[in-house]
């Protein structure tokens, strides 16, 4: 009866393990890496321009490397290596799951192509770039007047934008500094210079380069830049602060100065018609005319007087 017992318990526990080992599997199976690209996703570039492709992924478990390959003569997958103007990028929107980006920087007419994602068993669907090479029927535009100049003080705060309008894709606006008058210097970020971008359109918007407490060597000649075009020049003047205080000191000396001469040309000629002032501030009045007698009365008295004598 023993070896029967030993035998049946056996036979339990082998089904028992099998049974939870055919349910760990299907719990596994039920979860798998999920990709999302639309169907017959197309985006079209120009010579020159950047250009980013995305899918997002979401995971089951633990966050796995996404890589992408492009698609050789429809069927073959070779994978997309990194260099000069091919990049990637993450950027997570949960614990398990982001968005994957790969980046064309000034596109090659060779990137044209299918190409797709994959993570973790699962694959995207196709996404079709198309490259073209003439980049005079749409290039990316924008707007800055000629010879636009910004005047400011140090330690106060400026915003110098440009507008952009683009073809198919918005893509990345960058600014740079012209030194020496022809070399261009990017501006890097830092705690008070900053960018920002505010769409007004789905293909057009306007990005702004922000100087917190802009200092004295901020002055120079700005440019933005994005799809290879360039804007108009923008020039920064930064003044110092003694200026300003030295700029009010000179309007209020020539507010005086003018105060006073309208005062003087507005006094003048009243002070002119009241007569001659003496010393100690009396007034001699002009002698009043004597009356005189007429010729005839005088010669007439004359004769009178000889008759009687």
């Amino acid at each position: 009866m023993r070896p029967n017992r030993c035998l049946t318990f056996l036979r339990v526990s082998i089904f028992v393990v099998l049974v939870f080992t055919v349910d760990a599997d299907s719990k596994t199976s039920e979860c798998e890496t999920s990709i999302k690209v639309r169907r017959n996703t197309v985006y079209q570039a120009f010579v020159g321009q950047d250009l980013r492709i995305n899918c997002t992924v979401s995971f089951c478990n633990n966050i796995q490397p996404v890589s992408w390959f492009k698609l050789e003569n429809g069927t073959d997958s070779v994978s997309v290596n990194k260099n000069s103007h091919i990049k990637t990028e993450w950027k997570p929107s949960d614990h398990l799951e982001g968005t994957s980006y790969l980046i064309f920087q000034k596109i090659l007419s060779n990137d044209s192509g299918v190409y797709r994602c994959q993570s973790g068993g699962s694959e995207s669907h196709n996404i079709n770039i198309l490259v073209s090479g003439k980049t005079s029927e749409c290039e990316t535009s924008i707007k800055v007047r000629r010879n636009t100049v910004y005047k400011t003080f140090v330690g106060q705060d400026l915003r110098i934008n440009c507008t952009v309008s683009f073809c198919n894709n918005i893509q990345p606006v960058s600014w740079f500094k012209l030194e020496n008058g022809t070399d261009s210097v990017s501006v890097n970020k830092n705690s008070h210079i900053k960018t920002e971008w505010k769409p007004s359109d789905h293909l057009e918007g306007t990005s702004y380069l922000i100087f917190q407490k802009i200092l004295s060597n901020d002055s120079g000649v700005y440019r933005c830049r994005s799809g290879g075009s360039e804007s108009h020049s923008i020039k920064v003047l930064v003044y110092a602060a003694q200026d300003t205080f030295w700029s009010f000191v000179y309007r209020v000396v020539g507010i005086m100065v003018f105060v006073i001469i309208v005062i003087a040309i507005y006094v003048t000629p009243k002070r002119g018609s009241k007569g001659v002032c003496c010393v100690g501030g009396s007034k001699t009045p002009p002698d009043p005319p004597e009356p005189s007698c007429p010729a005839s009365s005088n010669s007439h008295i004359y004769e009178n007087n000889e008759s009687i004598l």
